[in-house]
C-alpha cells in the first residue's frame, strides 16, 4: 500500500496537474483544491485555438483545441491525477486519460457538458444541469482557496483613492446562463 501522494504502482510521489484556463475564477476554483489536498501540484496554463468552442462530444479525446505551446505542456507521460474545469479542457483531460490507458483519475470542477462517466469525479454547484450519477459532488457554493491572495499593488492604489470605510461588490462578467454587463 502506497502512502499518501504516493502513486500506488511505484515508489514515486503522485503527478498532479492543475489544468488552468482562461478564466480567473475556475482557476482559483481548481487551485483551491489542488491546495486543498496537501499535496506537490504542477499547474498548466493552456490556451486553445478556434475550437474550443466545438462541444466536448463533438471533439471526443484529442488536444486538437489547444495551441502548440499548450500541447508542449501536455504532451509525454500523462499524470496521476488532473483537476480541471469548464468545456474547454474536457477533450485534453480525455485525451490524458486515452494515453494513460485509462490509469489517470480526473476530477473535473463545474459542467463539463459531457456525461459524467468520462471522469471519476465530478464536483458541481446547483446552477449547472449536470445528471446525477455515483461519481458526482454537488456542493451548495464554488470552491474558494482556503488562504487569501495576496492583492496586487495596483489594486491597492486604485481603492486608496476612496474614502475609508469601503465595500466592494465584486460581480463577474458573463456566464453560461448569466450576462452581466458593465
Amino acid at each position: 500500500m502506497a502512502g499518501l501522494g504516493m502513486n500506488n504502482k511505484r515508489a514515486e510521489p503522485m503527478r498532479i496537474w492543475a489544468l488552468l484556463g482562461p478564466h480567473r475564477g475556475d482557476n482559483n476554483q481548481i487551485l483551491a483544491l489542488a491546495e486543498a489536498l496537501g499535496l506537490p501540484f504542477e499547474e498548466k496554463q493552456l490556451s486553445y485555438n478556434q475550437l474550443r468552442g466545438v462541444q466536448p462530444a463533438l471533439l471526443g479525446a484529442t488536444f486538437a483545441s489547444v495551441d502548440a505551446a499548450s500541447r508542449n505542456l501536455v504532451e509525454g507521460e500523462p499524470p496521476d491525477l488532473t483537476i480541471s474545469t469548464g468545456l474547454r479542457s474536457v477533450p485534453v483531460v480525455r485525451e490524458l486519460k486515452r494515453r494513460s490507458g485509462g490509469k489517470m483519475r480526473a476530477v473535473h470542477l463545474g459542467f463539463p457538458r459531457i456525461s459524467p462517466r468520462y471522469f471519476d469525479l465530478v464536483v458541481t454547484t446547483p446552477e449547472y444541469p449536470v445528471p446525477d450519477a455515483p461519481n458526482v459532488v454537488r456542493i451548495p457554493f464554488a470552491l474558494t482557496p482556503h488562504r487569501t491572495r495576496e492583492v496586487e499593488q495596483s489594486d491597492r492604489d486604485l481603492l486608496a483613492a476612496y474614502p475609508k470605510p469601503r465595500r466592494l461588490l465584486l460581480v463577474g462578467g458573463p456566464t453560461l446562463y448569466w450576462r452581466l454587463p458593465v
